[in-house]
């Protein structure tokens, strides 16, 4: 990080030129200045200079923070819900969720399922059948996206996720 830095530190100094002023007399006879002097188009000018003469340490510091903050990002969401797993993946049509719950849901029902093929899904109305399909498809996108499941136990093959839901469903109400 330090190496990458030291090339693309006069950025830095270039860029609190343009950064906009805090209305006070002195700040808005600086921005005339500039204006006259076009030296906002200049400090712009010099930036990109330097990023294109230094693009590989440019790219490596913004693959490094992304890096970090999409890091930072799962850390979060582990670290919000208490009960979650490491989802394993599977070379054939398998699936197996042992607790997994909604992550919208304050107090979730736990639910368990296993099946390798199709499988269909019944109950009376307001049971919680949608709302399993969509912990099924939400625990599915983070287990592939993320490496992250709320669930005890998530076993999956890698797939893509389809579903077809009435638009007037709402968990957090209870509307079904």
């Amino acid at each position: 990080i330090s190496k990458d830095l030291s090339k693309l530190k006069t950025i830095s100094r270039w860029g609190s030129i343009i950064s906009s002023s805090n209305g006070s007399v002195e700040e808005v006879m600086l921005d005339y200045i500039k204006v006259f002097f076009l030296i906002d188009f200049i400090a712009y000018n010099r930036i990109l200079k330097k990023i294109k003469s230094n693009q590989e340490e440019y790219a490596s510091l913004w693959h490094m923070v992304s890096d970090l903050d999409s890091m930072i990002s799962i850390a979060y969401v582990r670290n919000s819900f208490k009960d979650h797993c490491i989802p394993e993946f599977e070379k054939e049509m398998y699936f197996q969720a042992v607790d997994i719950y909604h992550p919208l849901i304050k107090d979730p029902v736990k639910n368990s399922v296993e099946f390798q093929k199709d499988i269909l899904i019944t109950g009376s109305n307001a049971s919680g059948k949608s709302t399993f399909i969509k912990t099924l498809a939400i625990n599915c996108i983070l287990a592939q996206t993320i490496n992250t499941a709320l669930a005890k136990k998530l076993i999956l093959k890698p797939s893509y996720i389809l579903t077809s839901m009435a638009i007037s469903d709402n968990v957090l109400t209870g509307d079904s």
